[in-house]
């Protein structure tokens, strides 16, 4: 028999935001109940077809840019400098990219609690 507990408050796990992007170096902060440092961020552009972003804190960065994952590509992963920051409510988004961060662009983001920046170290 399963045994499940109750969640008192999902927005301390996980978060969604719609935001239109400012441009370079612009902070984003969450609407949910609890502040939520985010580990896991997926990207999707709103206002025009376009390839999600998905972010992580477990894989840390590379040389200041951060690795994600692209839906268009075959590439495991790639790095770019999208983010400046996982802040503890949010994100500071470091780009002005048309796929992340355009200003006047819209976009949608859907954030996940997990391992509280926890990096690995596999090659």
């Amino acid at each position: 028999m399963a045994v499940y507990t109750t969640i008192d408050d999902p927005s301390a796990h996980y978060q969604s935001k719609s935001f239109t992007g400012g441009g370079n170096s612009t902070a984003y902060t969450f609407d949910g109940n609890s502040d939520m440092q985010p580990d896991l961020l997926w990207f999707k552009r709103r206002d025009a077809s376009g390839n999600s972003k998905i972010l992580d804190t477990s894989r840390g960065s590379s040389g200041g840019s951060e690795y994600y994952f692209t839906s268009v590509s075959e590439e495991r992963e790639q790095s770019y400098n999208y983010l400046t920051s996982y802040n503890s409510d949010g994100f500071t988004v470091a780009t002005s990219d048309s796929s992340l961060g355009a200003s006047g662009n819209t976009y949608m983001v859907y954030a996940w609690k997990g391992n509280g920046g926890t990096t690995s170290s596999n090659s």
